[in-house]
């Protein structure tokens, strides 16, 4: 997999779309605004943002056209990317063009795999998207790729390739006439990777367009792609492509991570250890985010959870997720049931769903797209935006990216990041919209809250000061999220929780969140007081729900940190 781990398209691959809907221009402005959909000639190569593409197909899903990017695929110019199509004609044969494919999937799918494989009777191709491939939007990413793949084989047969077969992994409001159409054959829904079934002999059809001049002249381009990208792809990242792959992690162990990576155990061990991981710490990782996954957006039952996280029954694995998150997973089910209204969620949790505000977000952006800042500068901006430094935790949290659950963004933790990673933090989080007054509420919630905890953990906390900003800024963006849930929590949870759970931010915060309503920690009660103290100062003039937190601080800090905080409650209210 590649160090980015995501496919960037471009632009000009979605023009087809303003001849789709030239007829609903309502449709066509909101994909103008809101994910930049823009104008551009064949030849442009500008990339598009793989968050804004994920979005644009989600919500197009939303609005009623689930197949959307399925249809883009049978639009696309067949010489399209870098001649890669009139590459595999020229191979002797299918087979040929079909291995050429398998040892290019690390470039062509970076965020998935390809395999292919033949029985004798039938020819069977599977894609399976690795990289969150729960997400909608990776599914139907995939989607139109099985669509092009039949595009493809047809093309460089010079035939049209009867499928016997076919399988998608989206299913719901999906419409399996519409992809028969594309596919040449109805396809099964809700499968748990995505197929195509030929008779085997196909194998055998000799290229029309065969040509070992052309192959090697096109060959070294490919080659030297592929050898950059297995050259800096980290054992860490290795592992992770390796676990993701996996139906379930009954079997995930060094041992066997090892024999599919083609090394001795002791060999990982020694290369995770040098990239300062150890293979547990992946396998924790990595069975920790599917479980939450699984929990806030499926209604897969905890039996059958258990056995595909690779635990021995339910208690095993209720006890594993309990100690990682601090609550059981049917509480997080039935908060998610009841604030959200569904556990099928959508993409409620996408920055771009709620009104937000960020001083420095467009600067940010655009020195990361000049590539003139270094780490240190990069970091200084995301101090200014913590809903941006929580997003990145998030990221940095995750297999992919070492499964170093820091609570802190620094200058180190940005330079270990792949830059694609940032870009996409950022861009995902822009919003045309004018900030609301809610949202502007919440930004000064939070910021205030963050001012106070700042002073109040060094006395009670001092080991979490940095990351209880954090969390204390993040306390209410559940508000902007979820506005029909402001205020609930369920078992403890709110929305800003179950916000927080989808972005996979550190355990650790999360716990001080649910702490924030009872409690139970010294990093807990600077942040319960430090919110109740910003939501009191920013409720108006003294109040006697005000008096009460500030004797409350009073009985647990000293005399200075109650005059600072009184100086901060006046230049709030001056």
């Amino acid at each position: 997999m590649s160090e980015n781990q995501e496919y960037v398209p471009q632009m000009r691959h979605f023009q087809a779309l303003f001849t789709r809907y030239r007829d609903d221009t309502d449709r066509l402005a909101v994909l103008q605004s809101r994910v930049g959909l823009q104008r551009v000639a064949p030849s442009d190569t500008t990339p598009f943002p793989a968050e804004s593409a994920l979005q644009m197909s989600e919500w197009l899903h939303a609005a009623g056209d689930p197949h959307a990017f399925a249809w883009l695929a049978g639009q696309l110019d067949m010489g399209a990317g870098d001649g890669l199509v009139y590459y595999l004609r020229a191979h002797d044969t299918l087979q040929a063009a079909l291995d050429e494919l398998a040892r290019l999937a690390p470039v062509l799918f970076p965020d998935g795999s390809f395999r292919w494989a033949s029985d004798g009777h039938q020819l069977t191709m599977v894609l399976v998207p690795v990289l969150r491939p729960e997400r909608l939007g990776r599914r139907q990413r995939y989607e139109s790729i099985l669509v092009w793949l039949v595009r493809v084989l047809d093309y460089i047969c010079g035939v049209r390739l009867p499928v016997l077969h076919a399988e998608v992994m989206t299913e719901g409001a999906g419409d399996p006439a519409t992809l028969a159409a594309l596919l040449g054959v109805t396809p099964r829904m809700g499968a748990t990777t995505f197929s195509l079934t030929y008779a085997a002999d196909v194998l055998k059809l000799h290229l029309p367009g065969a040509s070992e001049a052309l192959r090697q002249t096109i060959r070294p381009m490919y080659e030297r792609e592929l050898t950059q990208m297995l050259e800096h792809t980290s054992a860490v990242r290795r592992v992770a492509g390796w676990l993701a792959a996996l139906p379930d992690l009954g079997g995930a162990g060094l041992d066997s991570a090892a024999a599919a990576l083609a090394m001795g155990a002791s060999t990982l061990r020694r290369q995770l250890a040098a990239e300062g991981c150890r293979f547990s710490t992946l396998l924790a990782a990595h069975r920790a985010r599917l479980a939450l996954d699984a929990v806030l957006c499926t209604d897969e039952k905890a039996e059958r959870l258990a056995l595909r996280m690779g635990y021995a029954d339910r208690s095993s694995f209720e006890r594993g997720f309990c100690d990682r998150f601090g609550v059981r997973p049917a509480q997080v089910r039935r908060a998610a049931q009841e604030l959200i209204g569904a556990r099928r969620c959508g993409d409620w949790g996408a920055p771009q769903a709620w009104p937000r505000h960020s001083p420095k977000l467009d600067w940010l952006r655009q020195v990361l797209a000049e590539g003139g800042a270094g780490p240190a500068l990069v970091c200084e901006a995301f101090a200014s935006d913590p809903v941006l430094q929580l997003r990145l935790l998030g990221l940095c949290g995750e297999p992919v990216h070492g499964a170093r659950e820091s609570a802190v963004i620094d200058s180190d933790l940005l330079a270990r990041m792949p830059r694609a990673s940032v870009q996409q933090a950022v861009e995902s989080s822009l919003s045309a919209e004018a900030p609301t007054a809610e949202a502007l509420y919440a930004w000064r919630c939070g910021a205030l809250a963050a001012r106070a905890v700042g002073l109040l953990a060094p006395p009670l906390a001092p080991d979490d000061a940095a990351a209880l900003r954090l969390a204390a800024f993040a306390h209410n963006l559940g508000r902007l999220a979820a506005p029909a849930a402001a205020g609930r929590t369920v078992d403890g949870i709110d929305a800003t929780w179950l916000l927080l759970a989808t972005w996979h931010v550190p355990p650790a915060i999360l716990g001080w969140l649910r702490e924030r309503h009872a409690p139970a920690s010294a990093a807990g009660e600077a942040l319960a007081l430090a919110v109740a103290w910003a939501e009191a100062v920013l409720a108006g003039a003294e109040t006697t729900a005000r008096s009460a937190v500030e004797s409350q601080i009073a009985a647990r800090a000293s005399a200075q940190v109650c005059a600072e905080l009184a100086a901060i409650a006046r230049s709030v209210v001056d």
